[in-house]
This record gives structure tokens, sequence and C-alpha cells, in this order.
């Protein structure tokens, strides 16, 4: 499974060689990684990353898969894959959202009684700035996954986002995911 394309990324076996050994270089506990489409990319990296962090979780969704996994110190207890409704054009191959399955995952992990949810996701891609024919999509997909981290969230001592939103700050999609799942951006806050 993934991109049946080889030549889709220049040195991407050494591209992913590098990147799970920066990871179990560091001290992580949590990992969240998008655009991972390959299996075999995925079985890299596990291989590499297994070691400092035995816990890993792939979202498979779509005909390549969703590019979104999750590598984990503590032990992943449950998980769960929410495909947004809206996925981009089956027409547009050469954006390749569709194919994807494009959703949000989730992952309940916990340490010294605390409940954590862990939300990873991949919003449709913004190829135009000027003329984005996407905004919708990724408006919808944002409404979808604020929803859904309301509605589940409720349980959990924690909720971690992370992911790659294809929305800016100043963004409606992101305002949406941020107020209405009740979140707090600490990337945000700790700039300013």
């Amino acid at each position: 499974r993934g991109v049946p394309v080889p030549f889709a990324c220049k040195y991407r076996k050494e591209r992913f060689l590098s990147i799970a050994e920066e990871i179990s270089k560091r001290n992580f506990d949590i990992v969240i990684l998008q655009e991972v489409w390959a299996e075999s990319d995925y079985k890299l990296l596990q291989q590499h990353i297994l070691k400092t962090m035995p816990y890993c979780h792939y979202f498979q969704s779509g005909t390549i898969g969703s590019g979104v996994c999750v590598f984990s110190k503590l032990a992943i207890e449950d998980s769960f894959y929410h495909l947004f409704p809206l996925n981009g054009y089956f027409h547009k191959v050469q954006h390749g959202d569709w194919f994807g399955g494009k959703g949000l995952g989730m992952c309940r992990v916990s340490i010294q009684g605390i409940s954590i949810n862990i939300y990873c996701t991949h919003l449709h891609a913004e190829y135009d700035m000027e003329s984005d024919e996407y905004i919708a999509h990724r408006v919808a997909q944002a409404f979808d996954m604020s929803q859904f981290i309301k509605y589940t969230s409720g349980s959990c001592d924690l909720a971690i986002v992370g992911g790659d939103f294809n929305l800016r700050p100043t963004d409606l999609g992101y305002k949406m995911i941020v107020t209405n799942g009740n979140l707090h951006d600490c990337w945000l806050a700790k700039v300013s």
C-alpha cells in the first residue's frame, strides 16, 4: 500500500532514515507524523524508532493510506480513525487528497492515572493561495474535526492535537478547531 510511484519523492529512503534517526536520538514521549504514504516507509520508521518508542499506530484509509501515524513511549490503549466526509475531488488525481481518505486519527494513552487523547490529522492541501478551490473542503474538515474532538475528549484529562492543518492562525478553519474544539494552542501561547 501507499503511493505507487517510486519517484514521487527524491531520496525518500534517506529522508525517512534521517527522520527515524532524529526521533530515536531525542527524548520524545509522542511523535505524530504526516505524509508517510508508503507502508514500507512506515515499517522503516517503526524498525528504527521502536527501541525508544515501542508503541505505534498507522491510520489506514483510502486507497493510498492516510499518511498519518503515531509513535509513543506510552502504550496505545485504543485507536480510531474518523473519515472526513469531504475530501477533495477524485478526478484531481495529481492532488491525491481524495485517494488518501483524509480524516482525524485518535489514540488513547495514559500515564500515572492521567487519560490522554492524541488526535492527529492532515487536512486537505492548499495548492494555490490566490485561487484556493479547496477552502470549503478544509473548512468543512476543520468543523468536523472540532466536533469530533469536542465530543470524544470529554472523558479524557488531556487532549493533544497535532498534524498538518494547512491553515494559518488567522484562517476560519483554524479558529473553528480551537474554539469549537475547546482547545488551547500552546505553540502560539509560547511564541507570544
